[in-house]
């Protein structure tokens, strides 16, 4: 352990610092670098989106899609070679924010982490 940290969530740590990067400012290399394959994603509205959609969506690179990105309440769970996250983030939209709740899964595959699994649901 480092830091009283497990090795899984300083690892998941930097990644969700890097995915957030990769979100605010679109980088369609992260996600599609890091995003599964066959990822099941559930966005807000219930539909499920495929990789190529999440890859689509941070379409041009480094266009910023958001007026702020405020990330709270993190929680990260380690199971070895899966971790799942939870959290909130508030989304700048223009003048409106998007409050919302996610949790996402990693799992560790060929020794390297992918997101396998994310639900995103608004906050009322």
């Amino acid at each position: 352990m480092l830091n009283g940290k497990s090795k899984v969530k300083e690892e998941i740590e930097q990644l969700e610092v890097r995915l957030q990067a990769a979100d605010v400012v679109n980088d369609p290399a992260f996600h599609e670098a890091y995003v599964a394959d066959d990822i099941v994603f559930t966005d807000p509205q219930g539909r499920l989106i495929s990789k190529s959609e999440i890859v689509s969506a941070h379409q041009p690179p480094g266009a910023s899609k958001y007026s702020s990105f405020e990330v709270s309440d993190v929680q990260i769970k380690d199971f070895a070679a899966m971790a799942i996250v939870t959290a909130r983030v508030d989304l700048g939209i223009d003048d409106f924010i998007l409050p919302l709740r996610f949790t996402r899964v990693w799992l560790k595959r060929a020794d390297q982490w992918q997101i396998v699994a994310c639900h995103i649901t608004p906050i009322a």
